[in-house]
């Protein structure tokens, strides 16, 4: 075998035999090779260069393949994160079922579970709503509890985070709606929030409990 030294990079390298091929057909004559010696080195450039796209192509689905997944991962991960914080805030929730969905009963932080304060609304014109408060001095790992109700007595599950923003997406714009929210920590809760609310007069306005 000979120790003549090739190009290592695999673009060079196809160009590399590219020129060999072409030199090889202008050449041969002169050279003493047949041709079946310049289909060699044809084949040789042609075989590489299918399986070097067929390994580009291959990388590129990979790529996509793996974009996909992270895409659906955070997808996937949100929602059951989103069912894990209700089941968590379920009073029916007993050590034993939240064992069975793999919810860890081990206590997240210590103190008081305190109503958040400073519980605001920030309508746009699109029905966006977000809802940001401040944690008051909850523990790390205390859930808030929002709810929305059209009337501002009969109220729904919106969310839960523990974070303190929320945005609800889907408020109506010019359509009155009402937010309050509680903080959940190890199966106790603080009072709700006072009521605030949102399109009430072209406005948002907070008002009492």
């Amino acid at each position: 075998m000979s120790n003549f030294t090739l190009p290592t990079a695999e673009g060079n390298l196809i160009a590399f035999f590219n020129n060999f091929s072409t030199a090889m057909d202008a050449y041969s004559a002169a050279l003493g090779f047949d041709a079946g010696d310049e289909a060699a080195c044809k084949d040789a450039y042609d075989d590489f260069l299918a399986d070097f796209n067929a390994a580009e192509t291959a990388k590129a689905a990979y790529r996509g393949a793996v974009s996909t997944k992270s895409k659906q991962r955070k997808t996937s991960s949100d929602i059951v994160r989103d069912y894990a914080q209700q089941i968590k805030n379920n009073p029916a929730a007993t050590p034993e079922i939240l064992t069975a969905f793999g919810i860890s009963t081990t206590p997240a932080g210590s103190g008081p579970v305190v109503t958040p304060t400073n519980f605001t609304p920030n309508p746009s014109a699109n029905g966006i709503c977000k809802l940001t408060w401040n944690k008051a001095g909850n523990a790390a790992g205390t859930t808030y509890v929002i709810e929305y109700s059209a009337n501002g007595s009969s109220w729904n599950f919106l969310g839960t985070t523990t974070a303190a923003k929320f945005t609800d997406t889907n408020a109506t714009a010019g359509v009155a709606r009402y937010y309050r929210i509680r903080a959940a920590r190890s199966g106790n809760n603080s009072p709700w929030s006072s009521t605030i609310a949102i399109y009430l007069g072209g406005s948002s306005l907070s008002l009492a409990a």
